[in-house]
């Protein structure tokens, strides 16, 4: 085969170590020579005719990597004729002939170059998001070391006590409220996911259509779906761009909408064969250049243009959330959106986009009653008040946020407290001349003027006392502010 051992499809050992077959001409020659042994030359004749096809390469786009994949089919017909007379061939006939085909697929692209970065970028996220977790986790720790008692318990009671409060903290808001994981997990998906996608596309190709159920293909399977749903971080950046500001409040998507529209739009991934229609209607003859074949090869032509990659993601995804808008409206009566009641100081000093997955959970919905400004941190039920200081637990332990503040602290005013109807411990103290009409102190980011906006009657319930910075108090002061 002199025209054939150049070709890259000639050696499947150097296409993948699993090569069930090694060199292809080496094959063939084999195969024809052992069909020569086994007739008779003096009535016999075998020919093989061998033909090579290669699909035009076809650029697949949606990403910054360049990707052209093409599939290759080398079909060898082997031929064995009696003859009368070997030296004239009107007189032989065909007793047998035998085909075999060799199937192989080749991709061109450039990923390889972006391999450093794409691996940088999701290093970066990883390691936000794994100290994102541990400040987390101290700052649930410090936050519990104020309680009464605390230090004098067991270790393993202090440690269930902070794993309780870390674990009350929902996760969506964690692993999608930060900005630049997000931001660096999309923008590695973006550089290579169309060869990631062509990989996938692969993993779900068979032959003869036979699928195997083992264990093991399972396990596959399930690597590869979740290498698909990377679409959720770009998913995530656009819910970023939907967040709605509410006076109290913040709109974003219920907890694990985002993960559960990525998982949803795998299935429109999947490709009806049965509804296409793919009779040949017309063809025609290109001219038998080598000069020619090698360019349609390298450049293919301008329609030959597959769009997939990240337009592959925003047709799932539309189809996938427009699929669950009409399931929440059918069953709860309204959208996949709730409003996360989160304190002032949050309102004020924190990124919104931190909340655009909401803090409630898929299935349950929010209260939607309004806080007063003077309730968040004094006279709101204890359930609100544990919640404000899960939402400022979350919010201040994150690097980028507390980084921020350092070089824009966000301002606290300290009021003291005197509610309407004094409660006991007041009344107590100020007969015992221990103490004075004031119950508590309350930290609230909102000056005087502004709470009256809000609240005509607060002066008569605040005294201001001074005026700080939010770094400049305590953590548990800070996770307290309303």
């Amino acid at each position: 085969m002199p025209f054939g051992c150049q070709e890259p499809w000639a050696n499947f050992y150097a296409l993948g170590p699993m090569a069930a077959l090694g060199s292809v001409t080496q094959h063939i020659q084999a195969r024809f020579a052992s069909q020569l042994a086994d007739i008779d030359p003096k009535t016999q004749l075998v020919d093989m005719a061998i033909v090579h096809s290669a699909a035009d390469g076809r650029h697949w786009g949606g990403g910054v990597a360049r990707l052209q994949p093409f599939a290759v089919d080398v079909t060898t017909i082997l031929r064995v004729r009696n003859c009368t007379n070997v030296l004239d061939t009107a007189s032989c006939s065909t007793v047998d002939i035998e085909d075999y085909r060799y199937e192989t697929a080749f991709i061109r692209t450039n990923v390889v170059g972006y391999y450093a970065l794409t691996r940088i970028l999701r290093l970066i996220g990883q390691l936000y998001n794994i100290g994102r977790v541990l400040l987390l986790l101290v700052g649930c720790y410090v936050a519990r070391t104020a309680d009464a008692g605390f230090q004098s318990q067991h270790s393993l009671w202090q440690l269930r006590t902070v794993l309780r409060t870390f674990l009350r903290i929902p996760s969506q808001v964690i692993i999608y409220g930060s900005w630049l994981p997000v931001s660096m997990f999309a923008v590695a998906h973006l550089i290579d996911c169309p060869v990631v996608y062509v990989f996938v596309f692969r993993a779900f190709s068979s032959l003869n259509g036979s699928f195997s159920r083992t264990i093991d293909a399972m396990l596959d399977l399930l690597t590869v779906l979740t290498c698909q749903m990377r679409n959720v971080w770009l998913l995530s950046l656009w819910a970023k761009t939907q967040v709605l500001y509410r006076r109290h409040g913040i709109e974003g998507y219920r907890g694990y909408v985002l993960p559960l529209v990525a998982f949803v739009s795998l299935g429109f991934d999947i490709r009806l064969l049965s509804l296409r229609n793919v009779d040949v209607v017309a063809h025609t003859r290109i001219a038998p250049s080598a000069t020619l074949s090698a360019i349609r090869q390298l450049q293919s032509v301008p329609p030959n243009y597959r769009y997939w990659g990240v337009y592959l993601d925003l047709r799932c995804l539309t189809m996938a959330l427009i699929l669950l808008y009409a399931f929440a409206y059918a069953v709860w009566g309204n959208g996949l959106k709730r409003v996360t009641q989160i304190p002032h100081m949050a309102a004020t000093a924190c990124n919104p986009t931190m909340f655009s997955t909401s803090w409630n959970s898929l299935w349950a919905n929010a209260s939607t009653s309004v806080i007063s400004p003077t309730d968040v941190g004094i006279g709101c039920a204890d359930h609100r008040r544990s919640e404000n200081v899960l939402v400022n637990i979350a919010w201040m332990s994150d690097p980028i946020e507390s980084l921020y503040q350092r070089f824009a602290p966000a301002t606290v005013f300290v009021y003291a407290y005197t509610p309407a109807l004094p409660t006991a411990s007041m009344v107590d103290g100020y007969l015992h001349g221990t103490g004075e009409m004031v119950d508590a102190s309350v930290l609230h980011p909102w000056s005087i003027p502004e709470l009256q906006a809000d609240s005509p009657n607060v002066e008569r319930l605040l005294r201001i006392e001074r005026q700080t910075t939010l770094l400049s108090l305590s953590w548990r002061d800070r996770i307290y502010c309303c």
